[in-house]
């Protein structure tokens, strides 16, 4: 990408690469850039300065915009005598969710990254603002080994959404239960978190079987027939497992219940039920 002033080029940028780092809890995407500046003798006073980048990715599913990609400082392009040279970077913030999104968007193929540069230049007729557009392209395997580099590939299938379910206009009582659970959890309650779940599960027997004993009936039919299940049977069955996992939750100790739920037991409990509502909507 040519960046002019007053019709001269005073620098060729280009994207180095793409790469992606871990920070606390989220990711970024890193951005290098490659930027040649030829000697000034044509147009000595022109001068530029790059603040941000609007950035877009394109995939095999379609496309979509990330955000704002910053430098730590503006990138001063000041061309002298001289053939110069700077390779500064840029840095978007990527939560987890975005980049499971990334990889949903990129399907099986590649990503191509494209990248709005916004600034201000000075030439010879005085300020001017800058817009220019370039694109980089980022192959499959490349990409792969970017997720695997910063540890992301081992969160990617786990990545799961809280649900929000609706009814028309009305929201629907397992949406409440969800967002409970997932307040207590939060707060460090994890058996009050647990007992939520239990009735998320409940709740969405009802929804979609017609009656909560429909899940002690498959787990009866996976006992006694589970050759003879087709799919939403042993779907119904997967349910079943984790109302029966979080029953001890609802009942004291007295009543054969539990009153210890690690963190870990919490979030698999809590996971597993955002997951079978995020199905049950599609």
């Amino acid at each position: 990408m040519g960046l002019s002033i007053d019709s001269f080029t005073i620098a060729d940028l280009r994207i180095q690469g793409i790469s992606l780092r871990q920070i606390l809890g989220a990711y970024e995407l890193m951005i290098g850039l490659d930027i040649t500046m030829p000697p000034s003798a044509q147009s000595p006073s022109s001068s530029a300065t790059i603040y941000s980048a609007r950035v877009h990715v394109k995939g095999e599913m379609g496309e979509a915009y990330i955000g704002w990609a910053t430098p730590e400082r503006p990138i001063e392009i000041r061309p002298t005598q001289y053939q110069g040279r700077l390779t500064p970077g840029l840095t978007v913030p990527i939560q987890p969710n975005q980049l499971a999104a990334l990889d949903a968007l990129r399907g099986m193929g590649d990503l191509s990254f494209t990248l709005t540069f916004y600034g201000a230049g000075t030439g010879s007729v005085g300020h001017q603002s800058i817009s220019e557009r370039t694109t980089h392209p980022v192959p499959r395997s490349e990409w792969i080994k970017q997720l695997g580099s910063c540890g992301a590939r081992s969160i990617l299938l786990f990545e799961v959404p809280l649900p929000l379910v609706e009814n028309g206009s009305e929201r629907h009582p397992i949406a409440d239960h969800l967002r409970l659970a997932e307040e207590r959890f939060r707060n460090g309650d994890y058996i009050g978190s647990v007992a939520a779940c239990r009735t998320v599960m409940e709740e969405l027997g009802t929804h979609k079987l017609g009656t909560a004993s429909n899940l002690n009936q498959a787990l009866t039919s996976l006992a006694n027939d589970r050759t003879k299940q087709q799919k939403p049977e042993r779907e119904a069955a997967l349910w079943a497992c984790l109302r029966h996992y979080t029953h001890l939750a609802h009942h004291g100790n007295s009543e054969g219940g539990t009153d210890t739920y690690t963190r870990g037991e919490a979030q698999m409990a809590l996971t597993l039920a955002a997951a079978f509502v995020a199905r049950s909507q599609e």
